[in-house]
């Protein structure tokens, strides 16, 4: 058996959520959704970034950046240079949603919230402002895309290769039913050229027979994520794609009555999880889209989904109860 390519992926996102969301934006809102400011510390990209710098591991942090074209660059290369400091690697993402808000003239007027709701070349304009964004705040070596709520689709991943980005990971099962428009790529489990580009979705794995849940940081216990990393090494898997977002390590993060403050038991399941990933460097390598070059797909690709047992789905019911008050 092989070495599996683990992508540990963080969606660096902030979205207006107070009336006087301009005015208060670097001071509240990227505090609260991007580095997770609480009386006990920063539990956000920086927090992440630490831990995996601490275990010896490599993150992929989607940055949102259409965002800065409605409020300047500065909010954006706050959030760039501190995880330059951490030498992690940062991806290109966009959210469309930032259009109703950001008055790019080139497209009209034309607002939206998937990008699958856009033309092909409106989606290449979209995601060459949130390149040029990127770039202007230092970032190089950009090959990775994810789209806003995972809602690309095949004209999306046409776009990306008509920018010179040829890895995509907005493939996300779950969402294919509600917002994604990549479904006529079926059930796909492993990583696979599409027009050009190199498409790794992000993994999930059924939990009890018939039901799919997604290998993220706040979705699934720790030994429901070791038990489908070993799925997937035992399995022969070229890649998994693990999620979370920058802002999932808190609580309260929308009741601006309360202060957000850390949720310790999903500090505790991030920590844990980079301990598991350092202590089996035999059968796991964590990877930087920035550097990686493995696109040897194998011909025989598992169709079967990833599994956990039934018993730990029910530990993890008891855990997320708890989550709520720890």
């Amino acid at each position: 058996m092989g070495i599996v390519n683990v992508f540990i992926t963080v969606d660096s996102e902030v979205y207006p959520r107070t009336a006087l969301w301009r005015e208060q934006f670097m001071a509240r809102e990227v505090d609260r959704e991007i580095f997770c400011r609480t009386s006990r510390g920063k539990f956000g990209i920086t927090f992440m970034a630490d831990r995996l710098n601490a275990y010896g591991l490599k993150g992929v942090f989607f940055v949102e950046a259409l965002f800065a074209c409605a409020v300047g660059l500065a909010p954006l290369r706050r959030i760039i240079d501190a995880l330059g400091e951490r030498n992690q690697d940062i991806q290109l993402h966009v959210h469309p949603e930032w259009l109703k808000l950001a008055n790019l003239s080139t497209l009209g007027g034309r607002v939206g919230y998937n990008l699958n709701e856009f033309s092909q070349e409106e989606q290449r304009e979209l995601i060459c402002y949130g390149l040029h964004n990127l770039t202007e705040c230092g970032v190089r070596n950009i090959r990775a895309f994810r789209a806003g709520n995972f809602g690309a689709d095949m004209a999306t991943l046409r776009a990306l290769a008509q920018t010179g980005i040829f890895i995509d990971s907005s493939y996300e099962i779950l969402s294919l039913t509600r917002d994604g428009g990549l479904t006529e790529l079926g059930l796909l489990i492993q990583p696979k050229e599409i027009s050009g580009v190199h498409e790794f979705p992000v993994a999930f794995f059924e939990d009890r027979p018939g039901h799919r849940r997604p290998a993220q940081i706040c979705a699934a216990s720790n030994r429901e994520l070791e038990a489908v990393l070993l799925h997937a090494w035992r399995s022969g898997w070229h890649s998994l794609v693990l999620l979370t977002h920058s802002f999932e390590l808190i609580r309260n993060r929308k009741n601006y009555e309360k202060p957000c403050v850390p949720s310790w038991v999903l500090t505790h399941r991030f920590e844990t999880l980079c301990r598991f990933l350092a202590a089996n460097t035999d059968k796991f390598r964590t990877c930087h889209f920035a550097d990686f070059n493995d696109f040897n797909f194998p011909n025989e690709i598992p169709s079967a989904p990833l599994q956990s047992p039934l018993a730990l789905t029910l530990l993890r019911y008891g855990e997320q109860a708890a989550s709520r008050f720890v």
